[in-house]
């Protein structure tokens, strides 16, 4: 009797835990799907969310990346003249930035 109640406040304990962890881990995903890159993502107690949380950083580094690349690209496109935009300096531009 007394080890099902030792198992029942242990996974009481775990339970709060893990869904605290899982919790964070929703909240990063949502700022990421919002386009919310500015963060820091902290370290968990729980290795396998750990390794989760360091990917999802991971991802977000190169979403910053990337947007910094499409909005650079964007910009020297608004900022061509019509004929450079119809000749192959658009296509040098481009690959520059990739």
């Amino acid at each position: 009797m007394l080890f099902f109640l030792h198992a029942t406040l242990l996974s009481g304990h775990f339970a709060k835990k893990l869904k605290r962890e899982l919790r964070q881990l929703r909240e990063v995903t949502e700022k990421i799907g919002q386009n919310d890159l500015e963060f820091e993502t902290g370290p968990s107690q729980i290795k396998e969310i750990d390794d989760v949380m360091s990917s999802l950083s991971g991802m977000k580094e190169a979403l910053k990346d990337c947007l910094y690349i499409k909005r650079n690209i964007i910009e020297r496109i608004e900022n061509l003249t019509e004929d450079k935009i119809m000749s192959k300096d658009l296509i040098t531009l481009i690959q520059d930035d990739l």
